[in-house]
């Protein structure tokens, strides 16, 4: 899958709604979902009571872009591991979710890792780098053809998104990981906003 998307009104600063979508009334777990610095994968797991699991849709290394690039604190056109994967429950796309991890300093078995392992990212990173953190997060409505197919919702539905820093450190020495993570919830998880 080509993984592409349009920000609508864009990303706001950390722990509020954007102006344009605060007439949206989220329930508490929704709120819980955009705007908590906890595991998204425990949190699915509790909502619905089952086991979490992932379909890898894309994965390799890309230059990392402009804005991306500003926003992971990276140069243009450094090197990154790409991963987009849906996170399902009971075999529902619930969120996808796209991470791009700069391999500057990178071990070659994580690089592997996070391309091929079908374990969620959080949990595949803290095998090496047990204290993980989320940073800077945002959120904002995204439109997406290629997420509103796989999710069989018209092109143009507008999606709930955030994007964030994870950043990892080792437990004992050695180098810390920062990765960018952009989740994009399907309507069934979180409505659909109100523009």
């Amino acid at each position: 899958m080509k993984f592409s998307f349009t920000l609508l009104h864009g990303w706001n600063g950390e722990g509020e709604l954007p102006a344009a979508l605060r007439g949206n009334h989220l329930q508490p777990h929704q709120l819980l979902l955009l705007l908590s610095d906890g595991s998204l994968t425990t949190h699915l797991e509790t909502l619905y009571n089952s086991p979490l699991t992932i379909e890898i849709k894309e994965s390799g290394t890309v230059a990392i872009d402009e804005e991306d690039a500003a926003f992971l604190g990276v140069d243009k056109g450094d090197e990154a591991v790409a991963r987009g994967t849906w996170l399902k429950i009971e075999g529902r796309r619930l969120v996808y979710a796209k991470t791009l991890l700069p391999t500057d300093k990178l071990e070659s078995r994580v690089v592997e890792d996070v391309s091929t392992s079908d374990v969620p990212l959080g949990r595949l990173l803290a095998r090496s780098h047990p204290f993980l953190r989320k940073d800077r997060s945002e959120m904002g409505v995204v439109t997406s053809p290629s997420i509103a197919g796989e999710l069989e919702v018209a092109e143009d539905t507008p999606l709930w998104a955030r994007r964030y820093l994870l950043m990892a450190q080792p437990e004992h020495g050695g180098s810390s990981l920062r990765a960018m993570v952009m989740e994009i919830f399907a309507p069934e998880l979180m409505g659909t906003p109100t523009l």
